[in-house]
């Protein structure tokens, strides 16, 4: 996950600019001022992947409650969405490293769990960017991650949920979007 979502950096930005409005866009989106966090959640994740692998985490996730586009209330400031993540961290501790989402949507219609892509200041706001998440198949991933795929030898994603090469062809390196073939026989998606 990217370093940005990590409570410490959030938590860090926060810190640095206790001033600013907290601005959460998403793509042309965004958070409509008089927002208010409704509820932060604080989770133990526990799962089992499409290779038969397990594995758990903790993640926090922070519900925003959209405000009104016409409000004069404005946005929060970082001082005060500072204090509410302290308070709350008071009760839940939990490690500086915990991948932290936020929830929201727009006229609270939808609600979407989204990553943190970026904290920046911008024309005297700390805007917080999200991005949406994307559903991946973990084996493949691991598969990536291990190296057993690399530019001169494309090997059959069995492990996962396909073949990346066709099966005619001579394989050339990866070739993008290496993406599994979910509809194939393999071993995790049988």
């Amino acid at each position: 996950m990217n370093q940005q979502s990590s409570l410490k950096n959030i938590r860090t930005s926060l810190q640095k600019n206790p001033d600013l409005p907290v601005v959460f866009v998403s793509g042309e989106a965004r958070v409509s001022p008089g927002y208010h966090v409704s509820e932060i959640k604080f989770t133990t994740v526990q799962s089992l992947d499409c290779g038969s692998g397990s594995d758990q985490w903790d993640e926090i996730v922070v519900q925003l409650l959209d405000g009104n586009p016409k409000s004069s209330a404005g946005y929060m400031n970082a001082g005060k969405m500072q204090m509410i993540i302290e308070k709350s961290l008071q009760s839940y501790p939990v490690e500086s490293t915990t991948v932290t989402y936020f929830e929201f949507a727009i006229g609270n219609n939808g609600l979407q769990k989204m990553a943190v892509n970026s904290i920046f200041v911008d024309n005297q706001q700390l805007k917080v960017e999200l991005k949406g998440l994307q559903a991946q198949c973990k084996p493949f991933q691991r598969m990536l991650r291990n190296a057993k795929i690399n530019s001169t030898k494309s090997e059959n994603t069995s492990e996962c949920c396909g073949s990346s090469a066709d099966e005619g062809s001579k394989p050339t390196g990866i070739q993008p979007p290496l993406i599994p073939d979910v509809n194939s026989q393999s071993r995790c998606c049988r």
